[in-house]
């Protein structure tokens, strides 16, 4: 299979992208953990938590914008 350089870099890019993704939730996935842990919240609420809290910044970008 004979691949030149560009088709080499994208593939590459591609890939550095998969893998940050794959750090990123598995820091996620550990962090959930953690506070699961620490303070006896199941996986469940916590990701309800964060998701309330990005959902009312993301209210309160589109307030500043307008």
């Amino acid at each position: 299979m004979v691949v030149n350089k560009e088709e080499l870099a994208v593939i590459q890019k591609e890939l550095a992208v998969k893998q940050e993704k794959f750090v990123v939730k598995r820091a996620i996935l550990e962090v959930k953990r953690r506070i699961s842990r620490k303070t006896n919240f199941p996986g469940s609420r916590i990701d309800r938590f964060f998701w309330m809290k990005s959902k009312k910044l993301s209210q309160i970008k589109k307030n500043a914008e307008t």
